[in-house]
């Protein structure tokens, strides 16, 4: 009978786990609590340090969203195009252009005071 590595199918493990105890746990391998610091650490005076803490994130690849397309070139797209459905929703709404609307608040701001 061959056992599953992953209890979940299709869903495969990362071939490295970061570990979550303190390390003063794992060296005597005790319970870690996983406080900050752990109750074993605090409780005995040790520095509680986690690996997670010393690791320097690691620098990912730029991915991309399709053959040829960066993904900051996508995100940048698609940031334009909301800009761009903003201005005409505001056109929309005051029923005029942008620069209109800016005029017209300001006009009525100068009236006010």
């Amino acid at each position: 009978m061959k056992r599953s590595s992953s209890l979940v199918p299709g869903h495969e493990r990362s071939p490295f786990q970061q570990p979550v105890s303190c390390q003063s746990c794992r060296t005597r391998k005790l319970k870690c609590n996983r406080g900050r610091p752990c109750f074993n650490c605090s409780s005995r005076d040790f520095d509680c340090v986690y690996l997670s803490d010393q690791r320097q994130p690691s620098r990912l690849p730029v991915q991309t969203a399709g053959p040829g397309i960066n993904v900051s070139h996508s995100c940048e797209r698609d940031c334009s195009a909301l800009r761009e459905r903003v201005r005409r929703l505001k056109a929309a709404v005051f029923g005029a252009d942008e620069a209109e609307v800016v005029q017209k608040i300001s006009t009525s701001a100068r009236s006010i005071h």
